[in-house]
Parts: structure tokens; sequence; C-alpha cells
């Protein structure tokens, strides 16, 4: 049996009044896989949405859950984004560009959106320092997803979408793998 215990999502969607958080924005420069530099919007409270005319990312944030048969925690990349108008999606890819090699996450070929909205999952990975090192450094991560939506008109988006994992985070998801490999 696999139960979903705790969700964290970096929601790349969430709209607050500009006056609640008067925040200086900046356009930082990122060098990613494959020799390539990227821009990106961000403030004190992380990366805003990647966007264009006919999509914007709403989620690239982590599913922890945890599969009973094993007794073990599996961290899970969870995805979605929302075309502006409807859209007909024929294709969806999304890879993790922070690095050398890129790392495939998600190849959707027959994409279902409700109400404009795409979401999807990349395969469990077990949460340990062996298979997910970055979790376990006292380092602040930032992941840069790079997602390619196909049309059937044979065009194409490809939007780069940050994800910002401080230290705390890290620690929190850690603590909490481990309270779940001890039935806690």
């Amino acid at each position: 049996m696999i139960k979903s215990l705790l969700i964290v999502a970096f929601c790349a969607g969430v709209i607050l009044p500009p006056a609640v958080f008067a925040q200086e924005t900046k356009t930082i420069q990122l060098r990613i896989a494959e020799g390539k530099t990227i821009l990106a919007t961000v403030d004190d409270r992380g990366p805003f949405p990647a966007e264009d005319a006919r999509v914007k990312i709403e989620v690239a944030g982590i599913l922890v859950r945890f599969r009973e048969d094993r007794k073990e925690p599996q961290l899970v990349w969870n995805f979605s984004f929302r075309t502006k108008a409807s859209q007909l999606v024929s294709g969806v890819k999304v890879d993790d560009v922070t690095e050398d090699p890129v790392a495939g996450l998600v190849s959707d070929g027959r994409p279902t959106l409700k109400e404009n909205l795409w979401s999807g999952t990349a395969q469990p990975v077990p949460i340990s320092k062996d298979t997910i090192p970055w979790l376990y450094d006292s380092k602040p991560m930032i992941k840069v997803f790079r997602f390619t939506v196909q049309y059937q008109d044979g065009s194409q988006a490809v939007l780069h979408q940050l994800a910002w994992y401080p230290a705390s985070f890290k620690e929190t998801v850690r603590a909490h793998a481990d309270k779940l490999r001890v039935g806690g």
C-alpha cells in the first residue's frame, strides 16, 4: 500500500496582493545543463512562475510518500501548468536541467487537461543519501526544470521553472522521512 503523508510543493502560481509583499524583483542569470544559460525572475520569496503567451507553470514541487510494503519513504517530483486558452496539447516533457546530465522526469505522450490544467509526476525515488545527495547537504538548492509543451499544430513552448529548496526545507523532508522509517 502506498499512502501520501506530506505534500510539499513550491507552487509557482500563488497570487498575493502586491501591497502584502512589496518585494524587489530581480532577474538572475543561471548556468544550466548542456552549457546553456537562462534568465529567471525572483524575489525574496522565491522564483516567479515561468510563462509565455499560451502556458503558465503552476507547480514544480515535491510530494513525499510512504510505501508500507517496503517501509520506504519516497520523493516524487510533482508538476503542473495551466494553458491560458483552450490549447490542443499533444505532448509534455519535464526534464531536470539543473546540471549535466539532463534527467528526464515526465514524458506524457497523451496529456489530459482538466479545466486547462495539466499535471504529472515523476517516478518515485527512495529518500536516502545515496539516491538524493543534495537533500542531505546543508546548502540551499535551486533546481531548474524544463517544460516542453507540444501543441497539435506542431508548435511548442519551452519554459524553464526554478524551484528553491532552502536548507530548512531539506531538513524537514529528511526528518519526516526518518519518522516514516520508524513508523511515526
